[in-house]
């Protein structure tokens, strides 16, 4: 009796537990039901004692659209020129790389990026561009070189130099901050400016050759002063002699002598100096009407056409060609150049043109060396002095007297001018003419 039992209480215990973990499951199912419905889902109607849920919108896709500009993949200097090979997917060496395409949202791209990188090659940089930055056309020009070489750059120079051109002249684009340009004249015969040789871009320093005299310091005039002698007559009239021009010395024969010069000016004292100092050479002619100079196709200038006089040209016809006119007329000969320099050197060279001084123009090379051309570096003035002092010349002995001499006399230095070339074409035209 006593064991039915217990197999009763056993079964019914068994039973108690399997309800439990009914209800325990029906609980977990009713939790999973109540948690967030998707985004979407239809909440179905509550039902009583059941919680309610609160349905969310769908979500929203924002597609934006993503354009290709080019960045800088290191600091780029001014002045830079950009070539193919800086090209991050055409570098020989991509470390060295300075262009790269990087992807943005339109909104974030300005609206004078570059997009292409082979759009740059041929420019150069007129700004300081700093790295991971966006490369837009108001930084890069075209280059001069490729310009004069009849090439027109990437297509990112013409569109900034086409831009630039209508707000100024082109010469700005690579005056550096602290300079000035300045027009200066130039020697027909090429002698004073490397024979032509110079070109945009280079640098020069500035020779001028001054002639001292001596002056009065007070009436500012030519030394020696005229010298008038005032005497009182027996009448106790006063007359002055006739004005000689010299010098009063003392004698021993009469009261005094009057030295004067034997020829009538003074002799000036030539000094010639290395003045202003590494100034660039912004352009080498006329600058064409519109400004443009590195633009891919800049206005030419219209020089002026020879005039030539036919009556002179039938009497002298080697003079009617070498007129002014006719040398500024031609393309190679030029007689103007632009150069830029520091304002207080712009002023030193205007004195000198102003005041009518020698000036010639020397080619500095490249890469310079600072003892010589470097901040701080001096030439000492050229006199004659100087010359007979540092060469050994001692005019004692080099221009003694000789029994012999050679003919033609030689009067004066014999300088090379137009006059020479003149004479120089006259003597080819007559050979050929000969022949």
């Amino acid at each position: 009796m006593r064991g039915r039992v217990l197999i009763l209480l056993i079964i019914i215990i068994i039973a108690a537990g399997g309800v439990g973990a009914l209800l325990l499951l029906n609980s977990s199912g009713d939790t999973t039901d109540t948690a967030t419905p998707e985004a979407g889902q239809v909440q179905p109607t509550a039902q009583p004692g059941q919680p309610t849920f609160t349905p969310l919108p769908p979500p929203v896709t924002e597609i934006v659209d993503l354009v290709e500009v080019v960045i800088a993949l290191q600091n780029i200097p001014r002045g830079s020129v950009l070539t193919a090979d800086d090209i991050d997917t055409f570098s020989s060496n991509p470390a060295n790389a300075l262009l790269s395409i990087r992807r943005l949202p339109l909104s974030y791209a300005p609206e004078t990026s570059i997009q292409d990188p082979q759009d740059l090659v041929g420019c150069v940089t007129r700004t300081d561009i700093p790295r991971e930055s966006i490369i837009v056309q108001a930084q890069v020009v075209p280059d001069p070189n490729l310009v004069a070489a009849g090439l027109t750059g990437g297509l990112a120079c013409q569109a900034a130099a086409q831009g630039l051109s209508r707000v100024g002249s082109d010469l700005a684009l690579f005056l550096p901050p602290n300079y000035t340009a300045i027009s200066v004249p130039l020697d027909p015969t090429g002698y004073g400016q490397v024979a032509y040789g110079l070109k945009a871009g280079d640098r020069v320093d500035v020779y001028m050759s001054f002639l001292f005299i001596d002056v009065d310091e007070e009436f500012q005039t030519r030394k020696p002063n005229t010298i008038n002698y005032v005497t009182v007559t027996d009448e106790g009239l006063i007359e002055f002699s006739e004005a000689r021009l010299g010098r009063e010395e003392p004698s021993q024969i009469v009261d005094g002598v009057v030295v004067g010069p034997s020829e009538d000016r003074q002799r000036p004292r030539l000094v010639t100096q290395r003045t202003v100092t590494d100034a660039l050479v912004l352009h080498v002619g006329w600058v064409p009407e519109d400004g443009v100079i590195y633009g891919a196709s800049p206005t030419p200038f219209e020089t002026p056409a020879a005039v030539i006089d036919p009556t002179q040209a039938a009497a002298d016809p080697v003079g009617a060609i070498l007129t002014l006119e006719s040398i500024i007329g031609t393309d190679y000969i030029l007689v103007i150049m632009v150069l830029g320099m520091t304002p207080q050197d712009a002023l030193t060279v205007t004195w000198a043109i102003d005041a009518e001084i020698p000036v010639r123009y020397g080619l500095r090379p490249v890469v310079a060396d600072d003892t010589v051309f470097g901040p701080g570096s001096t030439t000492a003035p050229v006199t004659l002095l100087y010359i007979l002092e540092t060469y050994g010349i001692d005019p004692a002995n080099d221009a003694a007297k000789l029994p012999f001499a050679i003919e033609p006399a030689v009067e004066d230095i014999r300088r090379f001018d137009l006059r020479n070339l003149r004479t120089f074409v006259d003597f080819t035209a007559g050979f050929q003419a000969g022949n």
